[in-house]
Formats: C-alpha cells, sequence, structure tokens
C-alpha cells in the first residue's frame, strides 16, 4: 500500500447550500485518500443557481495566503481550479501555478464560465481571456462543451456542434492553447445519450464515450466529475478511464437524486456513494 498522501491545492469558492465547488473537491477527494488544502476564491451563501445569494469576493487576501503557503514549502502533486470570479482572479491563479508547480504536480484547470450555450452572468470578456490564458499553463482542462465554445469562440459561444466531427475542429484550436489533455463533458449528440471527449493533445488520439442521460438541471454536476475525475488520475487511472469512472459517479448520483425526491436545484445526492471511491 502506498501511505504516501496527495495533496491537492483546490482554488475554488465555497458556496454555503448547494452541492458544489469546494465543498464537493474536499469531500470528493478526501474519501479518495487525499489532502485538500482549501483555497477560498469567494464566499457564497449558496451557489448562484439559487436565487438571493450574497457574496463575498476574497481576491484580497490572495497575496497574503500565497506568501504564507510560500513560506512553509508546501509542495502540491496537484493544483486545481475552478470557479473564478474576475479577470484579476485568473492572473493569481497563473501567478500560484509559476509560484507552485514543479515538474511532478499535475495542473487541472476547470473553466468555469457557462452552460446549455450561454455565458453565466459572472463571465465578462475579460474573465474569458484571461481563462484562456489559464488554460495555456494547464496540463488538464475540463470544460463543458459551452465552456469548450467559449474557450474556441470568446465571450459569445460559437454554435455548438451537433455531431463528433463538428467537435474534431474544437479539440484542434482546444489543443493549441496548450494543455496535454482535453475533456469535454455535456456532449449531448444522441439522443438519450451524455457524452464524454478526451483529446491527448501529444499522441493526437481522441477517445469518445457516452452514458445513458437522466432527465432534469443538475447544478454542480461539472465540480463533481471534475474532483472524482482528478482523484482517479492521481490515482494512475488514466485519462480515458478516469473520464469514465467520473461519469459514472455523477450519472449515479443523479439518477439517486431523483430517486430521492430532492430539489435538484441543491446539486446531486453524491454523499451516499463516497464508499465507491473509497481506494
Amino acid at each position: 500500500m502506498d501511505l504516501k498522501t496527495r495533496r491537492v491545492a483546490a482554488i475554488h469558492d465555497i458556496s454555503g447550500f448547494g452541492r458544489s465547488s469546494m465543498t464537493t473537491a474536499i469531500a470528493v477527494l478526501s474519501s479518495m485518500g487525499m489532502q485538500v488544502l482549501p483555497f477560498p476564491t469567494a464566499v457564497l451563501s449558496s451557489h448562484t443557481g439559487i436565487e438571493g445569494y450574497t457574496f463575498r469576493d476574497l481576491t484580497p487576501d490572495f497575496d497574503a495566503y500565497i506568501r504564507h503557503w510560500k513560506s512553509l514549502n508546501i509542495r502540491f502533486d496537484a493544483i486545481y481550479s475552478g470557479f473564478l470570479g474576475s479577470s484579476e482572479q485568473t492572473a493569481f491563479v497563473s501567478r500560484f501555478i509559476d509560484e507552485f508547480k514543479d515538474e511532478n504536480t499535475v495542473v487541472l484547470v476547470d473553466p468555469v464560465m457557462g452552460d446549455g450555450g450561454k455565458c453565466y452572468k459572472t463571465c465578462t470578456k475579460e474573465l474569458c481571456s484571461g481563462m484562456r490564458k489559464l488554460a495555456k499553463k494547464a496540463d488538464i482542462i475540463t470544460p463543458n462543451l459551452t465552456e469548450a465554445g467559449i474557450l474556441v469562440g470568446g465571450h459569445n459561444p460559437s454554435k455548438l456542434p451537433g455531431c463528433e466531427s463538428d467537435l474534431s475542429g474544437w479539440l484542434d484550436e482546444l489543443s493549441d492553447l496548450g494543455p496535454e489533455k482535453i475533456v469535454i463533458t455535456g456532449m449531448d449528440f444522441l439522443y438519450g445519450k451524455i457524452g464524454v471527449a478526451c483529446r491527448n493533445t501529444i499522441s493526437g488520439v481522441t477517445d469518445i464515450f457516452y452514458n445513458d442521460s437522466v432527465d432534469g438541471y443538475f447544478p454542480g454536476t461539472g465540480d463533481l466529475f471534475a474532483s472524482v475525475f482528478l482523484g482517479s488520475y492521481l490515482d494512475g487511472l488514466g485519462m480515458t478511464k478516469s473520464a469514465e469512472k467520473a461519469a459514472d459517479f455523477v450519472k449515479k448520483s443523479a439518477a439517486l437524486t431523483v430517486r430521492s425526491g430532492e430539489n435538484p436545484i441543491e446539486g446531486v445526492q453524491f454523499e451516499k456513494l463516497l464508499f465507491e471511491l473509497i481506494g
């Protein structure tokens, strides 16, 4: 048994109500035997899909946070960024990567910017530009289909592809940004199915697979997918196998939420399934 605890810097917001972002990353990666060091970007009373949320921007704390961690000589097996509220925050994450990444550190950027063919309200042109720059420093990016379009086409994403062949050009353009691995989620090309595309930009190989979809809108599934993916990848499962495991876990969690009758706006009910992730 490998007794070394892998350490992950999680750069996310903290949402008090609704399963998303930091609370999801900590629960999932801790269940997978990893130490999560939270680097909070903002504190919200709930995730942004719930009306009336409060928001406190923590950008003014970033500089001191980085300096303190640097003074402690902390090293990370992975740096994992999610929701960022401004282009200024993308610049700080870029600096964090420069300060803490070594030859063994995996950098995963989940470019949270939109869904359903539209940008989130927080996604400005400046944020989009900053996220593109951040993708250049990533080893892995995990956009959904809309976010892939934003990275390719700018603040107003171009028409979403309707088939796998249409997606090929996007994967080529995303490869040009610089990440070694690209994982695109939320591909709804086939009726009743939801797909994931995995591109290794070094070899040029693309793997695509599909799962049965679960009817409903489930906020936070991108955070859940990326967290399970990263934990699996750090355990040596490989890109496509890690994506398959993550997609299957998200599907099971969504299905459980539907069966439970819990309001899906609160996020998918994954807690009772965490035992499946324990290695």
